[in-house]
């Protein structure tokens, strides 16, 4: 169940555009039965696999997006140079957005900003308006096409979270005429005037035939702006009568839109469904391997995040909540055998000396060289966390008493006793560890106290030792 939930949404994806194309293929062999209508029917088919692409690309840029934004560590000050590092780093890894990066407080004031020559359209302009719109209803924004100093740019955005909290906003930017969408669009031709377009919710060319036309506006009943009806219409521009069907993206107000002129879509029926066929087969096929990467990309990006919510970055260990989420699991299968659960709190003795006598970052490679000490001492079925600073915790499972965790605690703390070599210099580190052992008839909370307790009675009796805490008793020393 869990695995059908995270990937359910490429699923559908994939589905859709299957459902799409085997659809309009099937129009297409029965053609000739009512050759215009099923005609018709293949370009509207079409025009729904090119939305689906849209859709999907924009998606995908707010996740790339959302992935740079949700990195910890964010100074949120105005020019700060650490993200200025940041803005340029994600730039130089992005694979979809192509132009410049911003931070943005919640006051609409720019804080940082990464871009060419010349710059990001200011803040106040009016193609921002739809992504503002977009993040105050809680989803990823997306802008209009703005053409800043020549430059047709595309602009998406996602909060910058802080203590689950949005504390600004991170705006990626894309030069619209040579996005990944143009290259899309620009390969959806039919015969000598059948094109495909994307249109902002003005009527402005997003991604089209020929990167020129992008950040113009088209004429016809396009012009007037808003988001086209899903169909297809017959209408006249520049003397010239034209087909098109048009289907809205659901990102950013926008619209698909393929055109060609009626005569030649009309006029050579059986060569037209031909090409019709061959360009719907190319563009399902183009899609389906664009979606292929973005899903993949896109997964990546959602397990990075659900990793960084339940891990220490610096050592990779499950952290506070993942810690304790274990121990109700463990709990809960104690309560169905015979069993024991016993949790060791460690404690670092005197570790403040070490960050004071050698610096934070020696420290932290102290405390992975710690990881990898204490985890020597574990069995493979053993739970081993971060709870913070220089505090560990275990999970033990499967013991017929307490014995047995005295004796990984006693393995704990003679592997800490050998000297660590860090940036040259031999560090000495010992630990004070606490036991806590239930038959899972206690709540998760209770032994976790527990176990802090037991590991302060050990500090309290000369630390470089571990304590078992016995309720109603003395806390007991075994040796």
């Amino acid at each position: 169940m869990d695995l059908l939930r995270r990937h359910l949404a490429s699923v559908a994806s994939f589905l859709l555009i299957a459902v799409v194309g085997s659809g309009a293929l099937l129009v297409t062999t029965h053609a000739h039965d009512t050759a215009e209508d099923v005609h018709e029917g293949d370009r509207v088919a079409l025009q729904h696999t090119l939305a689906t692409l849209t859709t999907q690309y924009l998606l995908f840029t707010a996740a790339e997006s959302f992935d740079a934004a949700s990195e910890p560590g964010w100074a949120l000050e105005p020019g700060d140079p650490a993200d200025v590092a940041r803005i340029e780093a994600f730039l130089e890894g992005a694979q979809l957005v192509n132009y410049g990066a911003a931070v943005v407080g919640l006051d609409s004031v720019v804080l940082t900003q990464v871009a060419p020559d010349p710059g990001l359209p200011a803040s106040d302009h009016k193609g921002y308006e739809p992504l503002r719109s977009a993040l105050l209803a809680g989803e990823p924004g997306v802008s209009d096409v703005m053409v800043h100093d020549g430059v047709p740019l595309i602009a998406v955005a996602v909060p910058v979270m802080v203590d689950e909290l949005p504390r600004a906003v991170f705006v990626s930017f894309t030069r619209a005429d040579t996005s990944p969408l143009q290259e899309y669009a620009s390969q959806v031709t039919f015969g000598e005037t059948g094109h495909g377009y994307v249109l902002d919710r003005n009527g402005v060319v997003a991604a089209g035939p020929d990167p020129e036309v992008v950040g113009t506006t088209l004429g016809g009943p396009v012009g007037s702006g808003g988001t086209l009806p899903e169909g297809f219409t017959t209408y006249e521009r520049a003397g010239a009568t034209l087909v098109a069907s048009h289907s809205p993206v659901d990102a950013g107000g926008w619209t698909s839109m393929t055109e060609q002129s009626e005569s030649e879509f009309f006029g050579e029926l059986r060569d037209g469904r031909r090409q019709s066929l061959l360009s719907l087969a190319g563009l399902v096929a183009l899609a389906a391997a664009g979606l292929t990467y973005l899903a993949h990309k896109r997964r990546r990006a959602l397990d990075r995040v659900e990793h960084q919510a339940s891990h220490d970055s610096l050592t990779g260990l499950p952290n506070r909540s993942a810690f304790r989420q274990r121990v109700e699991e463990a709990l809960a299968r104690a309560r169905r055998s015979d069993d024991h659960v016993a949790v060791l709190f460690v404690d670092l003795d005197h570790f403040k000396k070490v960050n004071d006598a050698l610096g934070h970052d020696a420290g932290d490679d102290v405390l992975v060289e710690v990881t990898d000490r204490i985890r020597s001492c574990l069995r493979e079925v053993d739970f081993l966390a971060r709870m913070g600073g220089d505090e560990f915790t275990v999970v033990l499972e499967g013991l017929p008493d307490v014995t047995e965790a005295a004796q990984v605690a006693r393995r704990i703390t003679e592997a800490l006793a050998e000297p660590i070599v860090c940036h040259r210099r031999q560090v000495k580190v010992s630990a004070s560890v606490g036991i806590a052992l239930s038959d899972g008839d206690d709540p998760a909370e209770a032994v976790l106290r527990d176990a802090d307790l037991a590991m302060y009675a050990a500090k309290d009796r000369g630390r470089n030792c571990h304590e078992v805490f016995r309720d109603g008793e003395d806390l007991l020393r075994l040796d």
